[in-house]
């Protein structure tokens, strides 16, 4: 066993769990459409942009929850997005460190530093967006 073997992920710290008010399996992603048979992702592929524009053009209103900011809930959804991001890297690592091939476990080690990376640029927006937890704290966030 290399010295490589022995270390721990260093992307093994990203928790598995999404914040509460968000459903993960409710996002559309390549990572997910990888594991339907091609015939289907493709066809989702196709439809999703139709259905964006469609609810796009007739949802133009603020979420309150995003202190009353479209742009605060966009980015909200981008953190999500790269937290999923980062658990499927993390998830990518984690397997790929133990194949066979030599380059499989090079692409594992390389996960998980993007992994870590990813988690790290989610944080930063996440500390942009939300409010923190006083009276007015909407004002100015």
């Amino acid at each position: 066993m290399s010295e490589r073997d022995e270390k721990e992920l260093r992307s093994s710290r990203i928790p598995h769990s999404a914040p509460g008010e968000w459903r993960e399996d409710q996002a559309l992603r390549e990572c997910v459409l990888r594991d339907y048979p091609e015939s289907h992702a493709r066809m989702l592929r196709e439809i999703f942009p139709a259905l964006a524009t469609i609810y796009g053009e007739e949802y133009t209103g603020a979420a309150p929850k995003y202190c009353g900011s479209y742009t605060k809930g966009e980015l909200r959804a981008v953190v999500q997005d790269l937290r999923f991001t980062a658990r499927y890297l993390a998830m990518v690592a984690d397997s790929g460190i133990h194949e066979a091939s030599e380059t499989d476990q090079r692409l594992g080690w390389f996960a998980d530093r993007l992994a870590v990376h990813v988690e790290s640029l989610a944080n930063l927006v996440e500390k942009k967006i939300v409010p923190a937890r006083k009276k007015g704290a909407c004002e100015g966030v």
